[in-house]
């Protein structure tokens, strides 16, 4: 029985750490002091001692919920990102002795998932998150690509109108050819986008439609 209660005074005592170190690497260079008067500005102070034990991982496994919400709000962090550390797939003991991925964990304190092994929603919503950056990445890469073609395509244009008046055969020839390639290849860049476009919002209905957050725009 001693043994299991050490091992949970231990895990407290990490948890602790991990939040003390977080803020601290948050705060850089901005002294106990600061934090502790920004606290306070709150109206909640935190005292610069209780912030260097935090700093220096002696505060052993005290951390009480209303000094995690007033210095995450005092550093403009979210109060999970300090308990967590470093997010997203970094293990976190969420027991003693019962570690899962930080992110699973993350979710189960935001509600997503009534279990902090329960995956499912997290894995998808990763899934469909990494699938929306690729999707707007394509997007964007097409669309430079279309719009070069169309300078391209208003180029060949342009010239073919100035020099038609006095150009021989061969030129307008030359010329009425690398119109219609422009032209050809903005058609082809134009159904590209549309369909990159497509992909890029059932995505973004999908993510919707599992719960996540995802701005307009």
């Amino acid at each position: 029985m001693a043994n299991n209660d050490d091992g949970g005074q231990k895990w407290a005592e990490e948890i602790v750490k991990t939040f003390g170190a977080t803020a601290k690497r948050v705060r850089g260079k901005r002294s106990a002091k600061w934090l502790s008067d920004r606290t306070a500005e709150l109206g909640y102070r935190v005292s610069p001692t209780v912030i260097s034990k935090l700093d220096t991982g002696h505060r052993g496994s005290v951390l009480h919920l209303p000094e995690i919400l007033v210095i995450a709000q005092a550093l403009d962090v979210s109060p999970i990102g300090l308990i967590f550390g470093r997010l997203p797939d970094g293990p976190f003991e969420v027991t003693p002795g019962n570690s899962r991925r930080s992110l699973d964990v993350f979710a189960w304190f935001a509600g997503d998932q009534t279990s902090p092994s329960d995956a499912g929603v997290t894995d998808r919503i990763v899934a469909s998150s990494r699938r929306l950056i690729d999707a707007e990445q394509q997007q964007e890469d097409v669309a430079r690509l279309a719009a070069a073609e169309i300078r391209y395509l208003d180029m060949a244009a342009r010239l073919d109108a100035e020099k038609a008046a006095g150009v021989s055969d061969v030129e307008r020839a030359r010329y009425e050819a690398e119109s219609a390639i422009a032209a050809e290849q903005y058609a082809r860049t134009r159904q590209v986008v549309e369909s990159r476009r497509f992909a890029y919002e059932t995505i973004r209905s999908g993510l919707k439609d599992l719960g996540a957050e995802v701005h307009d725009g």
